[in-house]
């Protein structure tokens, strides 16, 4: 129980709280912890109430027929309507029944969502429901209060022509910013008992140079690190492409809900690595224990020229080598510490800009806002971000507090540069080949989001 002063006010939209809360039994008392008061909090019912791996998903076939998704009954891509069932997506517009009642027959729709995002997909840039950049709707779509249910949620769409098969596919569901955890959908073409795909391998070598700016001490740090890796189905990732949409505001990454342990990789042995680059190297070393290779730099070790990475050979991937031109980084303006990040303006959404860069690099333009009690609760970092063509110049979007944004004393803008087409290499063991990739990161810390006032 929690003492009988403990109060809870109706907030604004959008508001969190956080609220102390102690626990007593008879003469006992539990210390204080903060119970966190929000609208959202958004997950995805599970078959064995665990809240992870197969969720509570239900599948209309095209004769009508509604059964339960299980491994035995998958859902068939492009011919099944799925129906994922959870809680917490927010409040709800429509005749609302009162409190303990179930929602209407038709339903309710809870604003800001929920929507629903498939496979891998880690961020949501790609929408189920709705595209907000190609305006695409699915007609079998539907999202909002379960009908004839008291307290849920329910997100409905048809499952994607191209959604990979598997016995273990992720789903999520989100609205109003906010992210459930990982659940988990059997899928295969022509429904029945799901089957995993084969085993298949990959190489991923990252060169990264992170340069922080505004924290305690600005820094700058290098390093390589390569993994060999095999799973089920494995592929080579691709980049997620932001479009550059001038005027139609953000894009977000709402706060994820709790993890939930997916189906692991197995870290494969390449024997030694060796690398180098201009004016520095060779520098040679050995995977530890877990077969991770992390190789640490001089500050200025990555830079324009060529980087050469070779492979001794191990039990699982054969010797190989790879080289990679990395490009001169682009310069982004200046964020010292306390600069209050750019809102809204009547003259369009405001623009991060920098110089340098080509055809041939991408720019991630992106701004975090963590946020601490009293003021706010901590629900994670919240993202805005957008893309652009390094040439470009600028990525534009707006930032406010209206687009789920808490106001914040330390807030983080970042710049992340990257190759439009990474370099491909291949290496006896690997099935898919790997990926020779460099990366450069601007991180501007103790920036500033005061809120939606118009300039």
């Amino acid at each position: 129980m929690v003492p009988s002063s403990f109060t809870i006010k109706t907030f604004e939209k959008d508001e969190f709280r956080a609220l102390p809360v102690v626990v007593q039994t008879g003469s006992m008392a539990s210390d204080p912890f903060t119970l966190r008061v929000t609208q959202y909090g958004l997950g995805i019912f599970t078959l064995d109430a665990s809240g992870c791996g197969p969720g509570l998903i239900y599948q209309t076939a095209q004769d009508g027929t509604v059964s339960l998704n299980s491994p035995d009954n998958s859902a068939d891509p492009g011919k099944t309507v799925i129906t994922v069932l959870g809680t917490g997506a927010g409040w709800a517009r429509g005749n609302l029944p009162p409190d303990g009642e179930p929602s209407p027959p038709d339903g309710l729709v809870t604003a800001g969502g929920p929507e629903a995002f498939l496979a891998e997909m880690d961020r949501p840039y790609y929408f189920l429901v709705y595209d907000f950049f190609t305006h695409h709707r699915d007609p079998n779509s539907s999202g909002g209060r379960a009908p004839g249910l008291v307290g849920v949620d329910q997100v409905t769409f048809t499952l994607p022509e191209n959604t990979p098969e598997g016995c273990a596919i992720p789903v999520r569901m989100v609205s109003t910013h906010y992210m459930s955890q990982n659940a988990t959908i059997s899928v295969r073409r022509g429904g029945g008992q799901c089957m995993n795909p084969p085993v298949e391998s990959i190489g991923l070598l990252t060169w990264e140079k992170t340069i922080i700016s505004g924290a305690p001490l600005d820094s700058v740090t290098s390093e390589l690190r390569v993994e060999f890796l095999s799973g089920s189905g494995k592929k080579l990732p691709t980049r997620d492409i932001i479009p550059q949409i001038v005027g139609d505001g953000p894009k977000w990454v709402g706060l994820e809900g709790p993890s939930c342990p997916l189906p692991a990789d197995t870290r494969l042995d390449a024997g030694a690595i060796t690398a180098q680059g201009p004016g520095w190297g060779p520098i040679s070393v050995q995977p530890d224990a877990s077969n991770v290779y992390h190789i640490p730099l001089s500050p200025g070790a990555i830079h324009e020229g060529t980087f050469v990475v070779k492979g001794a050979g191990g039990k699982d991937v054969g010797t190989f080598e790879t080289s990679v031109i990395i490009p001169a980084p682009i310069q982004p303006a200046a964020y010292p510490a306390n600069t209050r990040i750019p809102c809204c303006s009547i003259y369009g959404d405001p623009r991060f800009t920098w110089t340098g860069g080509d055809d041939n690099s991408w720019v991630r333009v992106g701004v975090f806002s963590p946020i601490a009690p009293p003021v706010k609760v901590d629900r994670g970092d919240w993202l805005h971000e957008k893309d652009a063509l390094a040439s470009t110049g600028e990525a534009r979007f707006l930032v406010t507090t209206y687009y789920g944004l808490p106001q914040s004393a330390n807030a983080e803008l970042t710049f992340t540069q990257d190759a439009v087409t990474p370099v491909k290499f291949e290496a006896p063991g690997l099935t898919q080949g790997g990926l020779h990739r460099w990366v450069y990161r601007w991180r501007f810390t103790g920036l500033v989001v005061k809120g939606d006032l118009v300039q």
